[in-house]
């Protein structure tokens, strides 16, 4: 029995660390934390006197109440870079505690050994936090920096900030400037949001709130109306793309009908957007920034119509391609949307030209689209051209005649490996002319002019 309970015991305490265990993987999940890089100036202006103490003094003092009041939270990891406290003309800055689970007891126990020795590495301590982040996961990263005044030995700080904010990998960067206003003649706002701190007071609030906002969400709803204002019935892609890096943040599908409303979902309001509904052509909300404490409604004016292009309806016999339908702006001759031949799409209202990719490929320009109505182009049907050729290698050539100005364009390019070719074309007069591949001068070349009427079949035999 005593054996029975042993194991009992050792089975019990197995389970009980397996799941501690399974609650630290859980709590270091990628894409469910928010890492908060801290980097301290520790030059030797921290020894200068500010409100109580030295500013290091009061430093450490806020910074452990700090540390003592989140150290609760499990869905925020710190680590801790440093400048300046390495030998008084020493430029370097180290990272002194990474980030790691639980590791709240390291950062205070550090942050109490700091001594100021000199040196001016803020800008080399900003480009090596890219360095210090988790690699491979999809957490929201932010850098705080806590300085007295900048003074980076002729360092390009702004320059290393811009590395930084375009990487994709640093969601925001806070500043917080210690001490009197006048320390702070070099702007630090090109680094990220800017926070001066003249009191001890002060102090510890400004970081609760930028732990706030590190932790915060912004409720977003979308709305795509007509000119009067009323709410459009449609189903759009949206996308929502980082302003700084461009990067695409956020995807979504906006639906409306008379039955339902839009979603409305959580973004990361530290990030400004530049949101794209994926109309015909897109259109863009740029410089969007959200507020956390209210719901975000993102609205755009759109009005659409409809686009079909079709064949006549004749009966045709034989094999055609998937003919392909590109419409482009007609201001910009932008490509706006490529579809097939007899679906129909809508577009925002406007003017654009359709290029059918047929052979030859046929041009209409100037097509209004208008609203909630449908634009029903229709086109002939293909007549098809068979071609036979003499028995041998020849190189041949396709020309379309205007029937108007006798313009010749070349269409296609004959395929030497074929004796027979059918192709589908466009009514129309046409040319053909063939080459023996190992014969060179005029007096060689065959020509043939034909005809090819829409849905019928046309022979051209050599």
């Amino acid at each position: 029995m005593k054996r029975l309970c042993i194991i009992l015991s050792v089975l019990l305490l197995s389970a009980a660390a397996a799941q501690a265990q399974k609650k630290r993987a859980q709590a270091t999940t990628p894409g469910d934390k928010t890492h908060v890089l801290l980097i301290l100036d520790c030059s030797n202006s921290m020894w200068n006197k500010w409100q109580s103490d030295s500013k290091i003094k009061v430093t450490q003092a806020v910074l452990l109440k700090f540390m003592d009041s989140i150290s609760h939270q499990n869905n925020v990891e710190f680590a801790m870079r440093v400048f300046g406290h390495m030998n008084k003309n020493d430029r370097g800055t180290r990272l002194e505690v990474p980030f790691a689970y639980d590791n709240n007891y390291k950062i205070k126990s550090k942050i109490k050994t700091l001594v100021p020795q000199g040196g001016c590495s803020a800008t080399t301590a900003l480009s090596n936090a890219l360095n210090d982040f988790p690699s491979g996961n999809s957490s929201r990263n932010i850098i705080l920096i806590i300085t007295d005044g900048l003074d980076d030995c002729g360092d390009d700080f702004c320059e290393s900030a811009r590395q930084v904010q375009t990487s994709g990998m640093v969601v925001k960067t806070f500043i917080i400037g210690i001490g009197k206003k006048s320390n702070f003649k070099k702007d630090l706002s090109c680094a990220g949001k800017f926070f001066h701190v003249p009191n001890e007071e002060n102090y510890i609030k400004t970081l609760y709130n930028i732990y706030a906002m590190a932790e915060q969400q912004a409720e977003v709803t979308l709305s795509v109306n007509d000119l009067s204002g009323k709410a459009y019935e449609t189903t759009t892609p949206v996308v929502f793309y980082d302003k700084q890096t461009g990067m695409p943040r956020f995807q979504t599908i906006y639906t409306c009908n008379s039955k339902t409303q839009p979603d409305t979902f959580k973004m990361d309001p530290l990030i400004d957007y530049n949101v794209t509904f994926l109309t015909n052509p897109p259109k863009t909300i740029s410089n969007v920034k959200l507020l956390s404490n209210q719901v975000n409604n993102l609205s755009i004016k759109a009005e659409q119509g409809y686009l079909r292009v079709r064949f006549d309806g004749k009966r045709i016999l034989f094999a055609i391609p998937e003919y392909k339908v590109s419409v482009r702006d007609a201001a910009t001759n932008a490509l706006v949307n490529v579809q097939a031949l007899h679906t129909t799409e809508p577009y925002i209202t406007g003017r654009y030209t359709v290029e059918v990719h047929t052979l030859p490929t046929i041009v209409i320009n100037d097509v209004d689209i208008s609203y909630t109505s449908s634009t029903d182009l229709t086109i002939p049907s293909p007549g098809l051209a068979v071609i036979n050729k003499p028995k041998g290698i020849y190189k041949g050539y396709i020309l379309s005649i205007d029937e108007t100005t006798g313009r010749a364009d070349l269409i296609y390019t004959l395929d030497e490996e074929k004796l027979v070719e059918h192709l589908p074309i466009m009514p129309g007069e046409y040319i053909v002319m063939l080459q023996d591949k190992e014969e060179y001068g005029n007096k060689t070349i065959m020509k043939k002019r034909f005809k090819i009427e829409s849905a019928q079949q046309t022979n051209i035999n050599f």
